[in-house]
């Protein structure tokens, strides 16, 4: 953060005399997984708390992790401040996690999720001779799935597993990153992206399938192990099996450090007149 703040301070100092610019860019690279978080094995499945009781290996995570693809619309004004409307799609990669229980049995859980955002945000750009870099900070407001699965392994067979597809909610956070620019062109550019993105993904409901043997014996699971409803409270009474479960509402982790690599083309630009 202090480095940050010292090269919007050396941007404030240095400014020259700039055009104005209304751009657009796309990108794409890899996301890194940040303030990783923890699940239990009771998350879902009462069954795995049954078979695993004692397993008490944490599983750590962060649905941040996975390939990033954004495309985005920016207008940059005469006093090198601008704008910026970004649309991101993140394809998450599994964190995975095996414990072995006994000598021949493992315990495999994998997670992971698909999200789509848009990224409203600002950025300061300061000239560097040929070569230009532009900081900057957006919001993450967004929506997608959670996939979490929970896998028995026997002797090296598969013998049960949990497919558990959280959806509804939001993904909601805040982004700040540094762009590294250089043109090729008066209209082309291509640049280098690291960011930053501190965001958590909170789901409104969740599916479940459960496959025992290569079989899938989700119709002998009752309507609440099927269903589940994230919810702020839970309602007091008998736990009724015909109806989907309620479960607290929780926030996973989503967080990340990402590097992209881009092109950007600029779609209108007016020089600024010199006094």
């Amino acid at each position: 953060m202090k480095t940050f703040l010292n090269l919007t301070l050396f941007a404030l100092i240095h400014f020259t005399s700039q055009s104005q610019n209304l751009y657009v860019r796309t990108s794409t690279g890899y996301n890194f997984p940040a303030a990783r978080s923890n699940i239990e094995n009771y998350l879902m499945n009462k069954w795995v708390a049954v078979v695993y009781p004692y397993n008490v290996d944490r599983f750590q995570y962060s649905l941040g992790k996975g390939q990033n693809i954004n495309v985005e619309l920016g207008y940059t004004t005469k006093h090198n401040i601008g704008f910026e409307l970004n649309f991101s799609y993140l394809r998450g990669m599994k964190n995975i996690h095996e414990g072995i229980y006994f000598e021949n049995d493992i315990f495999r859980r994998e997670l992971w999720g698909q999200f789509y955002a848009v990224n409203p945000g600002a950025h300061l750009l300061c000239p560097l001779g040929k070569t230009s870099l532009k900081m900057h900070v957006s919001g993450v407001f967004g929506m997608g799935n959670m996939y979490f699965n929970q896998i028995g392994i026997f002797n090296g067979e598969e013998w049960m597993r949990y497919e558990n597809k959280f959806s509804g909610g939001y993904y909601l956070g805040f982004k700040a990153g540094v762009d590294f620019i250089y043109p090729i062109t008066n209209r082309w550019s291509l640049f280098l992206n690291v960011n930053w993105v501190n965001a958590n993904y909170s789901p409104a409901r969740a599916k479940t399938r459960y496959v025992e043997s290569s079989i899938d014996k989700t119709h002998l699971l009752s309507v609440g192990e099927r269903e589940t409803i994230f919810t702020n409270s839970i309602e007091k009474g008998q736990y009724n099996q015909d109806v989907p479960s309620q479960r607290l509402r929780e926030n996973f982790v989503a967080s990340s450090v990402g590097l992209q690599v881009g092109i950007q083309w600029n779609l209108w630009t007016k020089k600024q007149e010199e006094d």
